[in-house]
């Protein structure tokens, strides 16, 4: 799995076309239409939360190792892509003078080089990963493992 050459691919980005209003099972959400099939929709307080669902986000300055980055990647997704809910972020790939901007939804990842860095801005990485049961130390650590000078010797 190598997400990153996708972005390279003629063309640029993939494009959502056509979702002017959200849609759930064909059908634009009406309020006026939840509330006749269910009165209470706005006044229910009685849930509960799912208490292994957190938010792992992460900065990092510096370069990041393409392949690196793609091998990590790859095998979070493998592994962990059910738990994962959605992901996010802006890198800083060695060598590429724009900044890569990637979303994913479980095992799904897409993203494109977007705009230049601009002169003196920091290359800075900042990505967020939502799921259940996420491990932050192993997240940290995978990532930092993808920056262009980790392992340079090896």
């Amino acid at each position: 799995m190598r997400p990153l050459p996708a972005a390279r691919r003629p063309g640029g980005a993939a494009t959502i076309t056509g979702l002017e209003r959200s849609t759930v099972g064909g059908r634009a959400f009406d309020l006026e239409w939840a509330l006749a099939d269910d009165p209470a929709f706005l006044t229910e307080t009685e849930h509960q939360h799912d208490t292994t669902v957190t938010s792992v986000g992460i900065e990092l300055d510096g370069e990041l190792d393409e392949d690196r980055l793609n091998a990590w990647l790859g095998t979070l997704l493998r592994t962990k892509g059910v738990d994962l809910f959605r992901s996010k972020g802006i890198l800083a790939v060695a060598g590429a003078p724009k900044q890569y901007v990637f979303q994913g939804v479980h095992m799904l990842l897409d993203g494109t080089f977007a705009r230049d860095w601009r002169e003196g801005e920091a290359r800075t990485n900042k990505l967020v990963f939502t799921g259940r049961d996420l491990d932050r130390e192993a997240l940290e650590r995978g990532f930092a493992d993808c920056q262009a000078t980790a392992g340079a010797a090896a």
